[in-house]
């Protein structure tokens, strides 16, 4: 009876599709980024001052993200830039973001970071890093398992298996939204 609940379904799921690389709630394997405070402001700005860090990208070949040392952008200036980032997300997130943080944050994105050289804002777009439209919400996390070697996503560095033809749509959606909810550490 246990395992007909929707969410423990979805939780078998993520044990056996993707906790053999991706750790959540500090369960699973540590060979791909850890899913445990995906989206949320912390894990952002820990990503982009190491995204090398064994919790992100460390044990896989995307290395090609150089981390962004405080040299380069003060704490305040990376919390302005992961507030923009945020914002990307979708109208859930839009909520919650502080409007005037991200727009500081768009500025030091275009002008001085220069991110937009490696990543895309818009949907469909290429580049050399994974598109940011939308990242986070539910429909870019079940992109990402559909297929993350779309060239929009991560291309030829993607590791990440392609689960299009392993689960079914409903499959995927459920573990988007359960993914995706994850932001709390």
């Amino acid at each position: 009876m246990f395992d007909n609940d929707p969410e423990q379904k979805t939780r078998n799921l993520f044990k056996e599709h993707c906790a053999t690389c991706h750790t959540l709630e500090g369960k699973g394997s540590e060979e791909a980024p850890t899913l445990d405070g995906f989206t949320s402001r912390e894990w952002l700005t820990a990503l982009v001052r190491n995204p090398r860090d064994r919790r992100f990208y460390g044990a896989t070949k995307h290395n090609t993200m150089e981390p962004l040392t405080t040299e380069q952008a003060s704490d305040e200036e990376l919390a302005a830039v992961v507030e923009y980032l945020i914002g990307l997300s979708g109208a859930g997130a839009a909520a919650s973001v502080d409007a005037a943080m991200a727009a500081r944050g768009k500025e030091l994105w275009d002008k001085k970071l220069e991110c937009s050289s490696c990543h895309e804002l818009e949907a469909g777009k290429d580049s050399t890093g994974p598109t940011l439209a939308g990242r986070g919400s539910p429909a870019w996390v079940a992109r990402i398992i559909r297929d993350s070697s779309q060239k929009d996503l991560y291309g030829d560095t993607a590791e990440m298996p392609r689960f299009a033809d392993k689960l079914t749509q409903e499959q995927i959606e459920a573990l988007a939204q359960f993914v995706a909810s994850r932001k709390t550490p």
